[in-house]
């Protein structure tokens, strides 16, 4: 059993970052551009709804890696966000790009993406 889940660890990432076709794409072609736009989207979206919620008074910020940033208005939002939340996503997947890892290069703006998207959302509500 153990061999097995040692197995899995293993060839889980290989299968990730196998390529599906052995032509190239350009990074921007019109799926990453999709996909970034997303995240950037979801990342805007969820630092309005932050300050939003901060100027209120009405809650706190429950990220503890964000805290130090978003407690200072937008000036640390922005760095926040758009730095950690958008320009590492994209550097990581153009890194993937680059390595020829093009399942891994999707995947990782809308995994990135997506919780945050559903945090705004949500923030959206109240």
């Amino acid at each position: 059993m153990k061999r097995m889940g040692l197995l899995i660890l293993f060839l889980f990432p290989s299968l990730l970052c196998a390529q599906d076709t052995p032509d190239a794409h350009p990074f921007w072609d019109q799926q990453n551009l999709y996909l970034h736009v997303f995240n950037f989207t979801a990342q805007s979206l969820d630092a309005y709804s932050t300050q939003r919620f901060l100027e209120r008074g009405t809650a706190r910020e429950m990220n503890p890696l964000a805290r130090p940033f978003v407690t200072q208005g937008w000036k640390g939002q922005a760095p926040y966000s758009y730095g950690l939340g958008f320009a590492l996503p994209l550097g990581v997947s153009y890194i993937a790009h680059r390595k020829r890892w093009h399942r891994l290069e999707r995947i990782i703006p809308l995994v990135w993406a997506t919780p945050t998207a559903v945090v705004a959302g949500l923030n959206f509500r109240f």
